[in-house]
């Protein structure tokens, strides 16, 4: 489940993402998924392919540290990127809930600010979340 189970664990201190919320002002976008054909006079006939809506949720962390950039990234490792599908708990985006969702497209990674020490950093990362049925 996301985000309880995006943890690592640096010198026997464990980070969680559930303590680290994304950032305001995120989106919910929704939509339908339909086929369109489209005829060479220009007729359009549209179908749905569900009744059932997709939501697909973009999350930005500013000003991470780095244990959390590492629990991220091996959690979607763990996902095989875009492959694999998981629970979201929607009260991490102020909602009520869990639904199903897999990665869709890379995690964005940033550094803001680097040093040797690899819980001292600080990065901004950026992802997105599309919810599935399966």
């Amino acid at each position: 489940m996301y985000p309880d189970n995006v943890t690592s664990n640096i010198n026997s201190t464990i980070y969680s993402l559930a303590d680290r919320k994304p950032d305001r002002g995120f989106t919910v976008e929704s939509s339908y998924q339909s086929t369109i054909f489209t005829s060479q006079s220009g007729y359009e006939a549209r179908r749905a392919k569900s009744r059932r809506i997709k939501r697909t949720i973009p999350l930005t962390y500013t000003n991470v540290m780095g244990p959390y950039k590492v629990a991220l990234e091996n959690f979607y490792r763990d996902m095989l990127g875009e492959t694999e599908s998981f629970d979201f708990d929607l009260t991490h985006v102020g909602q009520s809930g869990i639904i199903r969702v897999r990665f869709s497209g890379p995690i964005n990674v940033k550094e803001v600010f680097s040093t040797l020490d690899p819980e001292t950093s600080i990065y901004s990362i950026s992802l997105t979340l599309s919810e599935t049925y399966t």
